[in-house]
């Protein structure tokens, strides 16, 4: 009976830090007076209830949208349900470094402090995707721990799924997480550990690809374009069309010289040559056939290598 008590007892409370946390989190919300929206936000809300994916996006917010929203009752649920995740992330990463009764308030108080001192509240709280990304990297991190088995660990396997699904870059950032952290095992995990370790990254891994079923088409109707877009930016786009317009006549030729200097004017601006040749439908032979010849000829594959460890170089120093 005891037990039963102290059970009953413990699970009122872990529901009550659950949910006071998660209206902490909701803080930014309560105080806009509606969940905060993005430029981007129509898009995703146009995606789960047209049940269209967009060109360069996945379609899984967009539902997750739809399905939160109760079909398009009220955004706030959203909010709340996704809010709701982190919070339950972060009280069992909690549980990880305080494994008692006190790191529920742990949590809480943490919870609180976040929402006080950082922008975990405002980025939570808006109707975009963001979030998923700390969420992803949570769960993976619980997974890994081991600590958590039976339905929570299927919960957790799910919950990162799910965040990885989320964004066509979680694809490669994860992937390249996994190969780090199996590649740096014999530093940071002990020797007992790894077997269960490879086996977790394993299927991590396995999970990771498989979201890959909620972008495909995302992918391959919006590639083209952002690769097209980083050679504009690195200047391989410019180089290739000098050398060999003469010999295609691409569409792209006639504004070779007045090329956008980054990659997100060239695909974002609407004075961009690539809305003046048929925009991300029209442009996609004509810059399959331009990638194509780049990747193929060895001195294009040198500048392509180079701009992408010169640029990976630049981002690391930037976070």
């Amino acid at each position: 009976d005891n037990s039963k008590i102290l059970l009953l007892n413990h699970t009122i409370k872990f529901w009550t830090v659950l949910l006071v946390g998660t209206f902490l989190l909701m803080f930014a919300a309560f105080y806009n007076g509606f969940p905060i929206v993005y430029s981007d936000t129509s898009t995703y809300l146009a995606s789960g209830f047209e049940l269209e994916t967009p060109f360069d996006r996945p379609i899984t917010y967009g539902l997750f949208v739809r399905l939160f929203s109760l079909n398009g009752g009220s955004l706030w649920f959203v909010v709340f349900f996704q809010t709701l995740i982190l919070v339950l992330l972060i009280i069992l990463s909690v549980r990880l470094v305080i494994p008692n009764h006190k790191s529920l308030w742990v949590s809480l108080l943490l919870i609180f402090l976040l929402t006080l001192l950082s922008s975990i509240s405002w980025t939570t709280c808006q109707l975009m995707p963001d979030i998923f990304t700390p969420i992803a990297v949570l769960s993976l991190i619980l997974v890994l721990s081991g600590k958590y088995q039976g339905a929570v660990k299927y919960l957790l396997y799910f919950i990162f799924w799910l965040a990885v699904a989320m964004h066509i870059s979680h694809i490669l950032l994860f992937v390249s997480i996994l190969f780090l952290v199996f590649c740096l095992q014999k530093i940071i995990i002990p020797e007992s550990f790894r077997v269960k370790i490879n086996t977790r990254l394993l299927t991590l891994l396995l999970v990771t690809l498989s979201s890959i079923v909620t972008m495909g088409s995302a992918i391959s109707k919006s590639r083209h374009v952002f690769f097209m877009g980083a050679m504009v930016e690195h200047g391989i786009a410019k180089q290739y069309l000098d050398e060999y317009c003469a010999e295609h006549k691409y569409k792209l030729c006639s504004y070779r010289d007045s090329l956008p200097r980054r990659a997100y004017q060239f695909v974002w601006d609407d004075t961009s040559p690539l809305y003046k040749i048929g925009s991300w439908k029209g442009s996609k032979k004509e810059f399959g056939e331009i990638i194509y010849g780049s990747l193929v000829k060895p001195k294009y594959t040198f500048l392509h290598i180079k701009a992408s460890l010169k640029v990976t170089a630049q981002q690391l120093l930037l976070s």
